[in-house]
């Protein structure tokens, strides 16, 4: 079980260290014409935030957060919405929200 442990963290550390050279190298050819952009959905806030009390059994609301930044300029943006504005559907290898009329559709290579 120990062993399985470590060659598991070994991988984990690996695929990190991967990432964060491929963030690198995107960072460092980032231009106006070719864009490095990263997304961050951030963990879903329940709001009213209570800890006890029959409002917290009662139906809350949940309220997104994506991070949104431009590597090429270093800029970011927040976008922030709750449930009754948009769907959040979660998948594997995509994101993907509707807002009204418009889909946000991110795809994870």
């Amino acid at each position: 079980m120990v062993v399985l442990l470590r060659t598991q963290r070994e991988l984990h550390l690996r695929k990190a260290e991967k990432v964060r050279q491929n963030l690198n190298d995107f960072r460092k050819n980032a231009t106006t014409q070719h864009l490095a952009i990263t997304f961050d959905l951030q963990k879903t806030l329940i709001c009213p935030v209570v800890s006890c009390g029959i409002a917290y059994y009662k139906r809350q609301l949940s309220v997104y957060n994506l991070g949104v930044h431009n590597l090429a300029d270093d800029s970011a943006s927040m976008f922030m919405w709750d449930e009754s504005k948009a769907v959040y559907v979660g998948q594997k290898q995509s994101w993907s929200w509707c807002f009204g009329d418009r889909l946000l559709l991110i795809e994870i290579n």
